[in-house]
């Protein structure tokens, strides 16, 4: 199903605007489900693989819990501190269902886990809440704001670094 399908799913099985776990969990189970949760909520795929990765070197009780880590049923002895791939944790969603539940937790639940709010800003960690994961105006609203502030973001460091290139071209 392509992305569009996908949150044209969500909003018909949300309930009231609100999407249920299950009704995530099943788009996660989805192709293109990872980048569809994403785009609803205006998360970094960056900062999900930060946070994943945090959880693999960092012994957070509370953040474990909530990704379910312990039942991840993947190969805890590579114990190096290289971060994953994108392609790595959207095949472990798409291919591991516990692993997907607990990415799922972290959706609804992650703002609550105080080891993010010192890695992570507040704007990040403030999608990470059930209220971001619904159709309702004002969380789409919130979303089209950090799509937008991104962009602006995003253009700004362009324009820096392209001045920064000319001026070493110099």
């Amino acid at each position: 199903m392509c992305l569009k399908n996908l949150l044209y799913v969500l909003a018909l099985e949300s309930e009231g605007g609100i999407i249920r776990r299950e009704g995530v969990n099943e788009i996660l189970a989805e192709h293109d489900g990872l980048r569809a949760i994403l785009a609803l909520n205006g998360f970094p795929k960056t900062t999900l693989n930060m946070i994943i990765h945090l959880a693999r070197i960092c012994d957070d009780a509370d953040l474990r819990r909530i990704l379910r880590y312990q039942d991840w049923n993947i190969d805890k002895s590579d114990t190096t501190v290289k971060e994953w791939g994108a392609r790595k944790v959207e095949r472990l969603i798409l291919e591991n269902a516990v692993f997907r539940a607990g990415i799922v937790n972290l959706f609804y639940e992650g703002a609550s886990i105080s080891i993010l709010h010192e890695h992570f800003s507040s704007r990040e960690i403030t999608r990470l809440s059930s209220m971001r994961m619904s159709f309702k105006p004002h969380s789409l609203i919130e979303t089209l704001v950090d799509y937008g502030l991104y962009y602006e973001h995003a253009q700004s460091v362009g324009r820096v670094l392209h001045s920064l290139s000319k001026q070493l071209e110099n």
